[in-house]
């Protein structure tokens, strides 16, 4: 084989090396773009999770504060009628 006829062959396989390389490549960019658009939905809908749990919280705290949380629980403890001992 000539001179000639090796550069050809060489960049003939080169430019398909190239071409699998850029087609390989450009298909792992697009599972990782994927990726990063599901982890963002995923961020998402997490932040909106915790803006509502922080509101429920803060709710919970007002209802506390209020004397709400503490007056049912003495109600509680305290509705019931205990039993005494010479009972048993």
């Amino acid at each position: 084989m000539d001179n000639l006829g090796q550069v050809n062959l060489f960049f003939i396989i080169t430019t398909v090396a190239v071409i699998v390389f850029s087609i390989i490549t450009a298909f792992i960019l697009f599972q990782i773009l994927k990726i990063i658009t599901a982890i963002r939905r995923l961020m998402e809908k997490f932040e909106l999770g915790s803006e509502k749990v922080g509101q429920d919280l803060s709710n919970l705290r007002s209802f506390m504060l209020q004397g709400g949380f503490a007056v049912q629980l003495l109600k509680l403890f305290f509705s019931k009628k205990r039993r005494s001992k010479d009972e048993d």
